[in-house]
């Protein structure tokens, strides 16, 4: 007897290496596969806007990092002691106007550089819903807990979507023609939407993603909502706030990434890059233990065996860490 119903995807003919790399951004649901690539060795920027939630969004901050304009004072705004970006995340907010400018800039260098040399790149689109405020007429990527009046929440059309969505592969494809685009819905519910609108909202996104993906050669669509929806289907892979994906379910939604796009010299790769990180997470009860020191020297010795396989320094800060705990260990 069958008691649940399992997405089963088909091998993609475009496989990704260790020699690609891979940009990330959209819903939180790109840091956690971001933080998956990065445990795995590979090269990855994900978020140099911080999380971001919608197409509209997505698209202003692929079009400033394409078209590398620094941001200025005028473009930052102050409340509370505060100072932020309409176009960023919460987390760029600083207390002073210089030192925000210069994290949103230093990050835009970085990304700007970084997708010069991208192969890959993952979009993840988490709602169809925005906020414009009033006495700009502007779309906003984050609230900055702005209180509410300020603000309409417009459900984007499907032709607003379609454009969004449209530039935003267009952006990229502009840097780089041969660039692989994975598109996906975040499998993070946005409840306080309401649960109606919610479905809504990624009715819409998933709708209007099909409709555009056949007109571009290099985009295909990775199902991680309906993985998390339609495969897994249950609450006990949520989070306590029963919306977010816990560990388990990141982890089937990462598996069925890995079958989906690696082949087994990779697949390897990630295995060996996996064993290390487990090794120094390991945490001994005694630490002068000639035991420990034997197991320090094995983890780096096991590193560089296979550090050339991976692309150049993926393993520094494992060394400066072993070097470290080594000299703790005297």
């Amino acid at each position: 007897m069958q008691f649940r119903t399992e997405l089963v995807l088909p091998e993609s003919e475009r496989k990704i290496s260790h020699a690609d790399p891979i940009f990330g951004i959209g819903s939180c649901f790109v840091d956690s596969i971001g933080d998956k690539l990065n445990q795995g060795k590979f090269r990855v920027l994900q978020n140099p806007f911080g999380t971001l939630f919608h197409p509209v969004a997505i698209e202003n901050a692929l079009a400033r990092i394409h078209s590398h304009v620094k941001y200025t004072e005028s473009e930052i705004f102050n409340r509370e002691e505060m100072y932020f970006s309409w176009d960023h995340h919460t987390s760029f907010s600083r207390t002073s106007l210089r030192s925000t400018l210069e994290g949103i800039n230093s990050e835009l260098e970085k990304a700007n550089a970084f997708i010069q040399d991208a192969n890959v790149f993952i979009l993840t689109f988490g709602t169809s819903w925005v906020y414009k405020i009033k006495q700009l007429d502007l779309i906003v990527a984050n609230c900055h807990k702005v209180p509410g009046h300020h603000f309409e929440k417009i459900l984007l059309t499907d032709a607003q979507l379609k454009s969004s969505i449209r530039n935003c592969f267009s952006y990229i494809l502009d840097i780089n023609p041969r660039a692989q685009i994975i598109a996906t819905v975040s499998p993070v519910r946005h409840a306080k939407d309401g649960l109606m609108e919610n479905n809504l909202s990624k009715s819409k996104l998933i709708s209007n993603l099909h409709s555009l993906i056949p007109q571009f050669q290099n985009v295909e669509y990775f199902p991680a909502y309906e993985l998390m929806m339609d495969d897994l289907r249950d609450y006990r892979f949520y989070k306590e706030d029963l919306i977010h994906p816990n560990e388990m379910a990141v982890e089937y939604i990462w598996n069925k990434f890995s079958d989906r796009y690696f082949n087994e010299a990779t697949s390897r790769k990630i295995k060996l890059a996996g064993k290390i990180h487990a090794a120094l997470s390991h945490r001994p009860l005694n630490k002068g233990t000639i035991a420990y020191k034997t197991f320090l020297f094995n983890t780096r010795r096991q590193i560089e065996q296979i550090e050339n396989e991976f692309p150049k320094n993926s393993f520094g800060a494992e060394k400066e860490l072993l070097k470290n705990l080594m000299k703790d260990a005297d």
